[in-house]
């Protein structure tokens, strides 16, 4: 699934395919189908594909989010019959789902929640997320950001969840990092990023 540089290109490029290959064998069948049954088979066989071990894939280069973008675009127009020319946005907005990058932010988002939150969550994990603190008076103090660790490798270091998580958190909004339990937690986020 990695390549050379951990930029898994391969690995996008083998969820692309599969996806692509689920979506030709929904639109067969696409005339028999309403749009409910549709968004159903497309979330169970596309939306899954897209969003397994998202949070793996948090540093990738806007050209391969934008390669699965595509395919949810080309899904979100098949729930609804429409051309592949069309505009997706809208439909996306209507089917409440957000676009590719969102959704990674929001797994990154999620997992780092329960790191944090969790008094299960293995220690592996959660030792990997400290608490900032300046070592001066800032207008950031109350505000429950994580320190982000040195990035290392600029290829290779500022993709790890280690630097992207706590990246990820420190831009959300105090209320969303403050909700509970982890419910409430995934349902202000995803308002949260619906309304960016």
């Amino acid at each position: 699934m990695m390549d050379n540089s951990f930029a898994m290109n391969d690995g996008i490029s083998e969820i692309r395919r599969s996806c692509c290959l689920e979506l030709r064998k929904i639109a067969d069948i696409r005339s028999y189908l309403s749009v409910e049954a549709t968004n159903k088979l497309v979330c169970a066989f596309v939306t899954s594909k897209l969003d397994y071990c998202n949070s793996l894939v948090t540093g990738i280069s806007e050209s391969e989010i934008a390669k699965l973008q595509q395919v949810q675009n080309n899904a979100a127009k098949l729930v609804y019959g429409k051309k592949r020319s069309g505009r997706a946005t809208p439909l996306l907005k209507e089917l409440h789902w957000l676009p590719v990058r969102q959704r990674i932010e929001c797994g990154a988002a999620s997992i780092v929640f329960q790191c944090l939150s969790l008094p299960n969550c293995p220690t592996c994990l959660s030792a990997v997320f400290a608490p900032y603190t300046p070592t001066r008076t800032l207008g950031s103090e109350g505000r429950n950001l994580l320190a982000k660790p040195g990035a290392g490798l600029e290829t290779c270091g500022d993709r790890a969840f280690a630097f992207r998580g706590p990246d990820v958190w420190n831009r959300l909004p105090l209320s969303v990092q403050q909700s509970e339990p982890l419910s409430g937690f995934e349902s202000v986020l995803k308002t949260c990023l619906f309304k960016n």
